[in-house]
């Protein structure tokens, strides 16, 4: 169990209090992680918008390969503010195509699937995104579109390679995003 402490984060006119509380665990190839945390933004003028983060994922190894169901939620306060990770990569975890780099006022539901395994001494992954927004637009639009990430990595002594892929579809118009594919080969070293 972990109990984070308070997290204040100081910006011109705006200043985040976030609390939050994470389970995880595994027992003979099954797996779980429960998180909740509420956040309260503050503006300057004394305004304030409360948000909570929930994430419920469950994963099961099954021979070499290892699958895994999430929903994660940044809820939003009536549409005006969205659960904050200002200091998170969100690159990891809401989809490699980087179109939700930042929480929208809406919030985002993500459902996701992937499997990942390992064969011939290369890592292998799959990851589909569904996103939703936890509160629908002022166009009355909640679908934020969907991605498919694929990634391929192997080390050489100590160097790495990697391979990843993402196709990221969009949803409704009104949320202003577009289509989009990136693929990135990297190359690391360790000495």
């Amino acid at each position: 169990m972990f109990l984070q402490l308070p997290a204040r984060r100081e910006k011109s006119d705006t200043q985040y209090d976030t609390y939050g509380l994470r389970f995880s665990g595994k027992n003979e190839g099954f797996g779980y992680q429960l998180e909740y945390a509420t956040q309260e933004k503050e503006l300057s003028n004394g305004t304030e918008f409360d948000a909570d983060y929930l994430l419920a994922e469950a994963s099961l190894k099954v021979d070499a390969v290892k699958f895994a169901l999430g929903f994660e939620n940044l809820q939003s306060d009536n549409g005006n503010f969205g659960f904050a990770t200002p200091l998170a990569t969100a690159h990891k975890f809401q989809g490699w195509a980087d179109q939700f780099l930042g929480t929208p006022n809406e919030g985002i539901k993500d459902i996701y699937f992937s499997a990942g395994g390992k064969l011939g001494g290369v890592k292998l992954l799959a990851v589909y995104h569904d996103f939703t927004s936890d509160t629908d637009n002022l166009s009355g639009d909640d679908d934020l579109g969907s991605e498919f990430g694929f990634v391929a990595s192997k080390k050489f002594g100590d160097y790495g390679l990697s391979l990843k892929y993402a196709n990221y579809s969009d949803g409704d118009s009104s949320f202003n995003k577009a289509d989009a594919e990136k693929l990135w080969l990297t190359v690391s070293a360790a000495f």
